[in-house]
């Protein structure tokens, strides 16, 4: 539940600490006032407020990624620079792959491994990445859980810590993606997944997971449920009830590497 925003000309007049592993933001007028730390990665920052980490492979720099926590994924980015990586060995799909200014956007994006270029000095190899059809590329809040993050508006400086928490590895998924809205529906496909070949496909309604229904839910609880979904400390099969062309199904799945 959001009860208020504090905006960017509120924030414009001190430093930003969002500790994730702690789980806390600390708002304060100087960096003095916020716990003492030592040296940490700066961040080159974008129009003076949006943070970005430099990709880097032997010895150049091939790319960046804004760090943004309000992305539930770990690290995402641009097809082109996935291509530049090397990355061959990816899953595919299709469906709703963000929300724009009019609502959902449609395409396609992959999935892999990172490989062996640094991020920030740092190796991420193993870390789940999705890259799309966009320009932009996201270090997510799976990642970011694995840092503390201090934004200095007025100096123009940001910087991260590693916290010591391990970074996200192996993703896992169902073979498919859903929203959580008042109808949930389903809104990506993994091809070739078993979601697939037991012909779920984007919009068809899911009316219950593992004989749960969805609307007697509070939209929190359907959010929580769509997050941690695919999550490893979550159930390795589930049942889900899906509307589709036919009537309703009930599909058992399992929960497998990308």
């Amino acid at each position: 539940r959001i009860d208020g925003i504090l905006g960017t000309n509120v924030l414009h007049h001190g430093v930003l600490e969002l500790d994730y592993p702690g789980g806390h933001v600390r708002l304060a007028s100087s960096p003095e006032r916020l716990p003492a730390r030592g040296a940490g990665q700066p961040l080159a920052l974008i129009g003076a407020w949006m943070p970005q980490l430099a990709i880097d492979s032997g010895g150049r720099t091939i790319g960046s990624l804004l760090l943004d926590s309000g992305s539930m994924g770990a690290l995402s980015l641009p097809s082109s620079l996935r291509a530049s990586l090397g990355v061959t060995d990816v899953a595919s799909g299709r469906g709703t792959i963000g929300v724009g200014a009019h609502g959902p956007v449609y395409g396609s994006k992959q999935a892999f491994a990172w490989p062996a270029a640094t991020i920030g000095g740092r190796s991420f190899v193993g870390v789940e990445t999705v890259a799309h059809d966009t320009d932009t590329g996201t270090l997510g809040a799976r990642v970011l859980r694995a840092y503390v993050v201090r934004i200095d508006y007025r100096e123009h400086t940001a910087a991260l810590w590693p916290s010591g928490a391990a970074l996200p590895h192996a993703a896992h998924s169902f073979g498919f993606e859903w929203t959580a809205g008042p109808t949930p529906r389903v809104s990506f496909v993994w091809e070739g997944s078993a979601a697939a070949k037991a012909g779920i496909a984007p919009g068809q309604p899911i009316t219950a997971i593992d004989g749960r229904a969805l609307a007697t839910m509070t939209a929190q609880a359907r959010c929580e449920l769509a997050r941690d979904m695919s999550a490893l400390a979550s159930p390795s099969s589930r049942s889900f009830r899906v509307e589709g062309r036919f009537g309703a199904r009930t599909i058992v799945l399992q929960r497998v590497p990308l």
